[in-house]
């Protein structure tokens, strides 16, 4: 499958789930050369795996309100920074995205003190962010969270985030699945409606501890 075939098959999704690797330079860089040509002239809701508390942050940051040192000290933001599903090269794309238009939506929420029922809770934020109108909704989170059954890892149950939708909202789904490879690769299944894109990754810097309370501060 060509690069072209991914966007067209981008433009024809109302949902575009992407599961990327934390800590990774080329992931989020691939993510927005994808997806660039399918956000242009329209409403596009871009979700993220970041707390809904940091979200007024996040947009005093693209609106220059803030510093960017001052983004990454803000408490919400704490673990996800520790663990890389926040870095410089997430900001990036994330600012690319503003620039284009696109509203950012934070799915997480910081205050749950259960681990296991993190991708529970984006599921809810996400039910709750499409019933604002938009042509496409995409959500832009690690890639167990988007797999199609709950597996352990770590000893963290992740039951992700496709289980608590419904075959409405899943059969409108496409999802890009990320992975290291030796080439850049694409391979479509079109049975699950899934697109596995390998990549060539120099550096992998994502920190995959077990943090047990999402609820510290500093």
């Amino acid at each position: 499958m060509e690069k072209e075939q991914v966007t067209d098959l981008i433009e024809k999704h109302k949902y575009v789930f992407i599961g990327e690797i934390h800590g990774t330079k080329e992931i989020p860089k691939k993510t927005f050369e994808l997806i660039k040509p399918a956000i242009k002239n329209k409403k596009n809701i871009f979700c993220l795996e970041l707390p809904k508390q940091a979200e007024k942050e996040l947009y005093k940051y693209l609106n220059k309100k803030i510093s960017k040192e001052d983004l990454f000290k803000c408490n919400f933001l704490h673990d996800a920074v520790f663990d890389k599903r926040f870095d410089e090269d997430r900001l990036a794309i994330y600012e690319k995205l503003h620039k284009n238009g696109v509203i950012l939506r934070c799915l997480e929420n910081y205050d749950i003190e259960d681990i296991n029922k993190r991708d529970e809770e984006m599921a809810k934020s996400f039910l709750e962010i499409i019933k604002e109108k938009a042509d496409k909704y995409f959500v832009y989170v690690g890639n167990l969270h988007i797999i199609e059954e709950e597996i352990e890892i770590m000893g963290m149950k992740v039951r992700p985030i496709k289980i608590y939708l419904s075959k409405d909202i899943l059969s409108n789904v496409l999802t890009i699945q990320f992975s290291k490879g030796e080439k850049e690769e694409v391979i479509f299944n079109k049975k699950t409606n899934t697109i596995n894109y390998s990549l060539v990754l120099k550096e992998i810097k994502a920190n995959f501890l077990n943090i047990k309370n999402n609820n510290q501060s500093n």
